[in-house]
């Protein structure tokens, strides 16, 4: 449960970084790849 939440929190951070700047976009969807590989390790 604890990498579902910090999955969650990767998230929402997320829209926060589209809604503040474009820049961060980039940031979002490697951060989200990244997510969903430890994921699919586990």
């Amino acid at each position: 449960m604890g990498r579902t939440r910090f999955l969650i929190a990767i998230i929402a951070s997320c829209w926060l970084f589209i809604f503040e700047s474009s820049d961060f976009k980039y940031f979002c969807s490697v951060s989200r790849e990244l997510s969903w590989k430890q994921i699919d390790s586990v």
